[in-house]
């Protein structure tokens, strides 16, 4: 139950981060990196591979998730060799990868490396405990998934109209442009989430609550 918990409330948190990563990569690496010899052209190119990175975020985040419960079992070996068949695997992957889709192909690679050791982690885990509440899991990571869609869609149009129009002022301009949209997003997302019926939602609000009354 607590591995259940844990997990839901990462998925709950990075789903959305990657949907908003996918929609708003261009004008975040326009914002942070755009000057001087970094030109329009070096963010397209970066962005892209953010786009490829952003599709593993969550595979990244569950990762973490896994490797601490078999270390809490006092089992480090598991994830270890399980990581050796991710980096051969990663390897295979960016082969074939690299060539349709250059460096965007490397940044796949190790998404597709990460979701398979994820997998593996989770075969190798259920097995070992007699099952991990994987369906409570899952009906949350759709909710989750169908609350980030929401999310994204309406700060794709939020940003493509946004954006449109400030493309060519100042920096602040963007910077106030992204900030606006992002927190449109988060406000978006949470009451998407409370509309489907989150209970990682109320798990976040109580332990914000903890941590202000803690202050």
């Amino acid at each position: 139950q607590t591995l259940s918990h844990a997990l839901r409330l990462t998925m709950f948190i990075t789903i959305p981060a990657m949907v908003g990563l996918i929609v708003l990569r261009q004008p975040i690496i326009t914002l942070l990196f755009q000057r001087g010899a970094f030109t329009s052209f070096t963010t397209i190119m970066t962005a892209q591979a953010l786009l490829y990175y952003s599709v593993g975020l969550w595979a990244f985040a569950g990762l973490r998730v896994f490797v601490s419960a078999f270390y809490s079992l006092q089992d480090t070996k598991t994830p270890v060799k399980v990581a050796v068949v991710a980096m051969i695997a990663n390897i295979a992957f960016s082969l074939a990868l690299m060539g349709p889709l250059k460096h965007g192909g490397l940044a796949l690679a190790l998404s597709l490396a990460s979701t398979l050791q994820l997998f593996m982690l989770i075969f190798l885990l259920q097995k070992r405990l007699g099952g991990i509440e994987g369906r409570v899991v899952i009906s949350s990571m759709v909710r989750s998934f169908i609350s980030s869609l929401i999310m994204g869609i309406c700060i794709y149009f939020l940003a493509f109209k946004v954006f449109s129009s400030i493309v060519a002022q100042k920096t602040f301009h963007l910077a106030l442009g992204v900030l606006i949209i992002v927190c449109a997003g988060l406000v978006i997302y949470g009451i998407s989430a409370h509309v489907l019926g989150s209970k990682e939602l109320s798990s976040i609000t109580e332990l914000l609550k903890v941590a202000k009354k803690k202050k």
